[in-house]
């Protein structure tokens, strides 16, 4: 929760300083498999919040992964060990280029249109894992943009009791 207030209060900082981030002008990256997109936005959002995200992930439990996404599920980035450059293979790059994607699985889609104080979800993730997933919508000047997402081993998180 002070991770979302913490990027939530830096997204309201860069709003006003110009940064449009309801910008949905998704524009299509070409030869990217999964599609990437890119936004107005989605550099600035990666120099801003990648360090901490990923700094999230790293300090849960049990943590694979923590990212943002706006309320279409869209990802302007991800942790900096899944935003690697695409390589031209899908099977390579769906695990490793994560970053500038729409993320419209049941379980994403559910995640970016939440707006209820948290949301958990188990579920398979396109890797193959299994985790759980805990969003927390984010609010713009009383707008809903969209969530932080954390997802985590639940074995881990049992193992550590």
């Amino acid at each position: 929760r002070a991770m979302r207030d913490q990027i939530q209060a830096r997204m309201a900082e860069l709003q006003s300083e110009g940064v449009d981030f309801f910008d949905t002008r998704y524009q299509s990256v070409a030869g990217t498999v999964p599609q990437k997109y890119r936004t107005t936005y989605d550099e600035r959002f990666a120099r801003e919040f990648q360090p901490m995200i990923d700094q999230c992930a790293k300090t849960l439990v049990g943590g694979k992964y923590a990212l943002c996404t706006d309320a279409r599920a869209y990802a302007p980035t991800h942790n900096s060990w899944f935003s690697h450059a695409p390589t031209g293979k899908p099977e390579v790059d769906l695990v490793n280029s994560r970053d500038k994607r729409m993320f419209t699985d049941p379980t994403g889609s559910r995640c970016a249109g939440n707006t209820k104080p948290m949301l958990l979800q188990t579920y398979i993730r396109d890797t193959g894992e299994v985790l759980s997933d805990l969003s927390m919508p984010i609010l713009l000047g009383g707008r809903h943009w969209g969530c932080l997402r954390v997802g985590f081993d639940p074995a881990d998180v049992l193992a550590a009791k």
